[in-house]
């Protein structure tokens, strides 16, 4: 693995990590506000949606210059491990309340989607290339 598709991927993780952490800071909004804390839910409590998916744009961005930089197959196997990513983040954007603590239930299991939709795209690309070398010799 080069430098450049481990900094993508390391990147594309600091977002999904912000993603997850700025879900989780509009828990404590209130009491935020309340102790004067500047967080990322008091500075973006009027516009958390965008907030929200631009942090989810960039982790899918990310995430897919990494298949570019590492040269990985363009077949099936990147798409799925994109697409699987990116319609799990979007689910989960587009369904969280912030306002409702009820509505982040998936953000318990949600990353599991998200997550295993990655490790089997590239544990399938690794089973991909040993393949090809099994074949040749």
């Amino acid at each position: 693995m080069t430098f450049l598709v481990a900094s993508c991927l390391y990147v594309s993780n600091i977002f999904w990590t912000i993603l997850y952490d700025t879900i989780y800071a509009y828990m404590d909004l209130k009491d935020d506000r309340k102790a004067g804390i500047r967080s990322i839910a008091v500075a973006h409590a009027k516009d958390e949606k965008t907030l929200l998916w631009g942090l989810a744009v960039m982790q899918i961005v990310f995430l897919i210059l990494a298949g570019i930089t590492g040269g990985l197959d363009a077949g099936w196997v990147l798409y799925f491990r994109f697409w699987s990513a990116t319609a799990s983040v979007v689910v989960m954007v587009g369904t969280v309340d912030l306002k409702d603590s009820k509505s982040w239930w998936w953000f318990k299991n949600g990353c599991l989607i998200t997550g295993s939709g990655i490790a089997l795209g590239f544990l399938n690309e690794y089973l991909d290339g040993l393949y090809v070398i099994l074949e040749f010799l």
